[in-house]
Parts: structure tokens; C-alpha cells; sequence
């Protein structure tokens, strides 16, 4: 059973209020940290950001990974020529956030590395940092995947434009 702060949350994250912290601005420079990202190693990385779960996930064990994975599948981030695409999604209500890696990104790094990487993330999300958590976390998972992906991605094959849902 869901408690009822929970739905409180989730319901009265409007737009506008995803807006306030990811403006067009920042918008910009979520988009500049991906595409020089991706010019350093060969993953793409998609960020989505929402301000609540839609009420349906709010059932579930691990609503915000549900989520995620969902939003993997829906934007086709599977769907890359390398199968090297990364969804990194945040929802500001439960400041949660996930990595989902596609099959090629998420055999070259282990559990030590995505586990550093988020706790990194965690600590700057609870103090509502996130322009920086985002850029910085974008940072760290290139220098974590350089090793492994060396070459630059050639072709975008997904947006690098970040995306509020």
C-alpha cells in the first residue's frame, strides 16, 4: 500500500515547477555535457527528467525504476546500431533517478562502478543540487565508460535534447 504523502507528491509536481529548476538555460547545458560526452566515448546517453510518477507506477515495488524502464523501451534507447545507449532519468518528487543501460553499456561496468556513481548522484539530489548532479553525473559515467568505448559516437543516433516528461 502507497502512503498518501506519496500521491501528494506525485500529484502536485507541476510543470512549471519542473521548469523552475530545468530551465531553458540549463536545458542547454544538459545538452552541451551530452554532446561533448559523447565526442569523449561511444555510448548515448538520453536524461529524462519528470516531476512526478504517473499515478499508476505508484503501486509498484520500485515505481521509479518501473518508470524508467519503461521510458528505456518508449524512446527506443535500446534501439542503437551498438546497443550503447544509457537513459538517465530523474523524477524530482522522489528525487530518485536511474541509469538504465543498454545491453553494451551495462556488461563493460560493474556494480562497484554504477554504485560509486550513484552515490555520488544521491548526495547532490537530497540537497537539491540538481544542474549540478546532472552535469557532474554526466561527467562521471563518461570518464567511467571511456575505457570501455573509446572511439566517439560517429552518428547520433538518439537526441542528445534533454526531455521533461
Amino acid at each position: 500500500m502507497v502512503d498518501l504523502g506519496c500521491y501528494i507528491r506525485n500529484l502536485f509536481i507541476f510543470p512549471p515547477s519542473v521548469r523552475r529548476i530545468f530551465s531553458d538555460l540549463v536545458m542547454e547545458k544538459i545538452e552541451r555535457a551530452i554532446a561533448e560526452a559523447e565526442s569523449l566515448q561511444g555510448c548515448e546517453i538520453r536524461f529524462v527528467v519528470e516531476g512526478g510518477l504517473p499515478l499508476r507506477y505508484l503501486r509498484r515495488k520500485d515505481p521509479a525504476k518501473d518508470r524508467a524502464d519503461d521510458l528505456f523501451a518508449q524512446l527506443r534507447i535500446w534501439n542503437t546500431e551498438r546497443n550503447n545507449g544509457i537513459l538517465f532519468y530523474l523524477v524530482l518528487s522522489e528525487k530518485a533517478f536511474h541509469l538504465v543501460p543498454d545491453r553494451g553499456a551495462g556488461r563493460v561496468l560493474n556494480d562497484e562502478d554504477w554504485s560509486a556513481l550513484s552515490l555520488h548522484l544521491e548526495k547532490e539530489f537530497q540537497t537539491n543540487s540538481y544542474e549540478s548532479a546532472v552535469l557532474n553525473g554526466i561527467s562521471l559515467l563518461t570518464e567511467l565508460l571511456r575505457p570501455h568505448f573509446p572511439e566517439p559516437v560517429q552518428r547520433g543516433e538518439l537526441s542528445n535534447a534533454p526531455l521533461i516528461c
